[in-house]
């Protein structure tokens, strides 16, 4: 399916005027913009904009770019038509609030230049006409005009253009795995007499995460999540090279209805098999098995990667790159803070209550009877059922009613399937508290809840012995707070995921 390209980065830069450099994924402007490339954008105003210009706007909370196809003239102002040159339909129509920029630069190519501007409007030409066109005489028919609009969308000259490029990609793919197979590497499912032997080759490749077997199989192996389908093993002979674990969760407290997503937890392949194919082919076999359970969006587990000094975004390293070839999208950054218990101000908790009780509003631990007020409110909200974590559960309460929580447990007390990544689920590192989760009730923002409830969670922790906090913030609001108090920057965190709504 073809994706958006979105862009892994804040737009603080475009706000302060200066260029700012990203990364784009997602594969809705091939051949041209291809997904992993480094860009440039540049805060342009909307009358400065030319056909074929690659202008990126705001979608869902991310930067997405796709190229500029015609000015529309309306009653409210101008606007500007756009789509992706891989994509069936046009973009809803942008005004000054949605446009933030336009891309100035890929890898090394200026698209500032009198040849590439000229490109870029023929490529606008190709793009808009062809479909605009068949639609005005789809138009005149008097039967079969929804017939006639999907194959006019599908026979468009980037459309046609990119079928080609994948089947030949594909055919590589092909001939990868048959590499793979070929030198020897063999797949299998997970077997109880391969703990030993993967808990090894875990701590191998996530040197930074590593853990024992009776933690493994104590928060993995026995998480109803897990199943021994979703696991795979590649072997080199009677030696493991890779493993990737892949799990199903249904929620049916989420949603209205009951929801199923499809996640690869965790995936990793031995320092010395790695640029083999192997990777690419556990991957595969993991989306595979997924589909084959009904699920169509896949989602990654959160992986730390270094922060790009003075920016928001993240350095392309090795885990953005091997996922963004596989057609994942970056779903979420955050930055990761860690706070010890020397440089904890215990002063600012009662502050924050002292204010909350002049609005009638209470932060505290969850006591029994608060847990089906908890459980009613999250309902509500769509969010997964934490009731587990008594001692871990703080509430803001307003007339007995639960207006928002934190979630911060201890590492010893994370479990698997309760939407913790399995890897920070069976590290084996004491000591370690983190602020998992966090929400208030839209209603109640203004009045500070969130600060107090991560106030409260961080005294709670390090009362209960914990020697370090950890927690995420991905606005630049939360961010300025944790720096505030103390908290040093450490990561940043991602998470990707892919959807797949067709047979590919």
């Amino acid at each position: 399916m073809s994706g958006k390209v979105f862009i892994a980065n804040d737009t603080e830069w475009l706000r302060r005027g200066l260029e700012m450099p990203s990364v784009a994924f997602g594969d809705s402007m091939l051949p041209f913009l291809k997904p992993l490339s480094e860009i440039r954008i540049r805060p342009v105003p909307l009358d400065q904009i030319k056909r074929g210009d690659l202008v990126a706007f705001r979608l869902q909370g991310h930067l997405c770019v796709h190229r500029a196809l015609k000015l529309i003239r309306r009653p409210e102002g101008m606007a500007w038509l756009t789509k992706g040159d891989n994509r069936f339909r046009y973009d809803p129509l942008l005004g000054p609030q949605e446009i933030v920029g336009v891309v100035v630069r890929v890898g090394s190519s200026d698209l500032t230049t009198r040849p590439r501007r000229l490109a870029n409007h023929a490529a606008a030409l190709l793009s808009y006409y062809p479909l605009a066109v068949s639609l005005r005489i789809i138009s005149w028919l008097p039967r079969g005009k929804r017939l006639a609009t999907r194959w006019a969308a599908s026979f468009q000259p980037f459309l046609l253009l990119n079928r080609i490029l994948s089947r030949w990609s594909g055919d590589k793919a092909l001939a990868q795995r048959f590499h793979s197979r070929s030198c020897g590497v063999e797949l299998r499912n997970y077997r109880e007499e391969d703990a030993d032997a993967l808990v090894e080759l875990w701590n191998c490749c996530l040197p930074t995460e590593p853990t024992d077997p009776a933690r493994f199989i104590a928060k993995i192996r026995r998480s109803p999540w897990f199943s021994p389908e979703g696991c795979f093993l590649a072997f080199r002979g009677s030696r493991m090279a890779g493993f990737v674990f892949s799990s199903e969760r249904l929620y049916p407290d989420e949603k209205p209805y009951p929801s199923r997503k499809g996640f690869v937890e965790c995936l990793g392949v031995d320092p010395g098999e790695r640029r083999k194919g192997i990777g690419s082919l556990l991957l595969s076999r993991a989306v595979g098995y997924l589909r084959s359970r009904g699920c169509h969006n896949f989602q990654t587990g959160r992986f730390r990667i270094p922060s790009r000094d003075g920016d928001a975004g993240v350095l392309l390293g090795p885990p953005l790159s091997f996922f963004g070839r596989h057609g994942f999208e970056i779903m979420s950054i955050s930055q990761e803070f860690s706070g010890i218990p020397d440089q904890w101000d215990r002063a600012i908790s009662e502050r924050w209550r002292v204010r909350l009780r002049e609005h009638g509003m209470v932060v505290r631990t969850a006591e029994p009877g608060d847990l089906p007020r908890f459980k009613n409110a999250i309902r509500q909200w769509g969010h997964p059922n934490r009731s587990g974590y008594p001692q871990a559960l703080l509430l803001a309460v307003h007339e007995d009613r639960v207006v928002g929580y934190c979630h911060a447990p201890l590492l010893e007390e994370i479990r698997s399937y309760d939407q913790i990544d399995w890897v920070w689920a069976a590290t084996s590192a004491e000591g370690f508290g983190y602020i998992h989760g966090l929400y208030v009730d839209r209603a109640y923002r203004r009045f500070g809840l969130g600060a107090a409830l991560v106030a409260l969670a961080c005294d709670n922790l390090f009362d209960r012995g914990c020697r370090e906090v950890r927690g995420w913030a991905v606005s630049w609001g939360i961010q300025a707070r944790y720096l505030r108090w103390n908290a040093t920057p450490v990561h940043s965190v991602v998470t990707m995921s892919r959807s797949i709504w067709r047979k590919e």
